[in-house]
């Protein structure tokens, strides 16, 4: 939940894939805003960082000098 208490992020599965999702509180629930992440990256984790900025965690496998390693990026 946000710190003004006027949205909350979740995750959601659509066709499989995992998606941020902020939905907007008040009489009516309603989904705000939804974000897919490109290609083969995954959703981590995400925190509030204020009432309007979210910070997300995202990752992926890729080769580097011929072996397999996780990178991650926070955005």
């Amino acid at each position: 939940m946000s710190p003004d208490a006027r949205h909350v992020a979740t995750t959601a599965y659509v066709n499989g894939k995992k998606l941020l999702t902020i939905l907007a509180l008040g009489p009516k629930t309603v989904p705000a805003h939804s974000f897919n992440l490109p290609g083969t990256w995954d959703l981590l984790w995400y925190r509030w960082a204020g009432n309007d900025r979210i910070l997300v965690s995202v990752g992926h496998a890729q080769m580097f000098d011929g072996d397999e390693v996780y990178v991650t990026r926070l955005v």
